[in-house]
């Protein structure tokens, strides 16, 4: 009932931080990001990073309630159908995580050249 409990908390907590991170595709390439980005003035930019940074978070969060999830599979299930739809879970968040670090790369970059132009 703890577990429960607990991870219904975890998923809650993530998806409200999802909410708020909704302004984020996961799915943009770093040479879109580096494009989009060179249309937006510092004040965008500095909301594109703070957007990318929660959205890491979250994720980070789900990344974090997965591992604990396959923690807790026993031993003897571990080559089970579960214990592999959530290590394609954590792999499709870390792909995530790692496609929005991209982003967040390009948007920090941007930002710092618009800085040094000044």
């Amino acid at each position: 009932m703890k577990k429960l409990v607990s991870l219904i908390s975890v998923l809650v907590a993530s998806a409200f931080i999802c909410g708020c991170c909704e302004k984020v595709n996961e799915n943009k390439t770093p040479a879109e990001a580096k494009a989009e980005a060179a249309q937006l003035d510092a004040k965008q930019l500095e909301a594109k990073i703070a957007d990318c940074k929660k959205f890491i978070e979250a994720k980070k969060a789900d990344a974090e309630a997965v591992a604990k999830k396959i923690a807790d599979i026993p031993l003897k299930e571990k080559l089970g159908a579960e214990s592999k739809k959530l290590s394609a879970e954590a792999s499709k968040i870390g792909d995530s995580i790692k496609n929005v670090s991209a982003q967040l790369d390009e948007y920090v970059k941007a930002l710092e050249a618009k800085k040094a132009a000044k």
